[in-house]
């Protein structure tokens, strides 16, 4: 993808998903932060899929981060380096307080994108926030949200496609 698209994606999906419009690009280091800590939300209970992982380098590249930034998530092992420290309520960073929930956000989706949303994974997403000190209400409304994103979307795909989404692409290829 050139550096082009990339903008031009990363604004539309800053522009659709957060109501911002104006400038997306963030620096490197912000980029590499989020796409780690996502991966340890995701993975809190230890354990990480490659379709979590894909998600979350998909989601980066979409969000407009460099090759570089999608190489190192590919590599980053959640269980060796801690990647929600420049989140945790301690760290005196502005951008921790505000980051935080956005990060869970995306953690659940990626857990929930990787099939592995699991009672098990819940429990130890809860467990991976009280330690950064957040408030537990907080991650409840967020996994709610995120659930409550999950049916909608199965709903409108139902509606849309009802014989699924691999039919009708099928169907449209044989028209050519």
């Amino acid at each position: 993808m050139t550096d082009n698209v990339r903008q031009i994606v990363s604004e539309w999906l800053h522009q659709e998903k957060y109501n911002h419009k104006g400038e997306t690009k963030r620096k490197f280091y912000a980029d590499l932060c989020h796409a780690k800590a996502v991966i340890k939300v995701a993975a809190a209970d230890t354990k990480v899929t490659d379709e979590t992982r894909q998600w979350v380098i998909g989601y980066s590249a979409a969000m407009g981060a460099p090759e570089e930034v999608l190489d190192l998530a590919e590599k980053f092992k959640p269980n060796v380096e801690d990647g929600t420290v420049p989140y945790h309520s301690k760290s005196g960073l502005d951008h921790a307080k505000y980051g935080q929930l956005w990060l869970f956000y995306d953690g659940f989706c990626a857990a929930l994108a990787g099939g592995e949303l699991s009672p098990e994974k819940i429990t130890a997403i809860y467990a991976l926030a009280k330690k950064m000190i957040i408030d537990e209400e907080k991650i409840k409304q967020v996994q709610e949200i995120v659930e409550k994103e999950d049916k909608l979307e199965k709903r409108r795909l139902e509606l849309l496609f009802p014989n699924g989404v691999d039919i009708a692409i099928k169907e449209v290829e044989m028209e050519q």
